[in-house]
């Protein structure tokens, strides 16, 4: 399943906030997890909207615990 997280501001999350914490549980669990901006989302002119993401993926993620 593919996840998006929208947070203020993606360059400062740190590890210990909750949506950190979720994405990175969500990626254990087999998920592809994404950080979004508020800033990031684009109202285009066809009247979509869009978003860059950022891929949370790819890491190897330790408990936290």
């Amino acid at each position: 399943m593919k996840i998006g997280f929208v947070v203020n501001d993606v360059m400062t999350e740190e590890p210990v906030y909750t949506t950190t914490r979720l994405a990175m549980r969500a990626v254990k669990m087999g998920h592809q997890s994404f950080y979004l901006g508020v800033g990031d989302f684009i109202y285009s002119t066809d009247g979509s909207i869009q978003a860059h993401v950022r891929s949370a993926n790819g890491g190897s993620y330790e408990s936290l615990h």
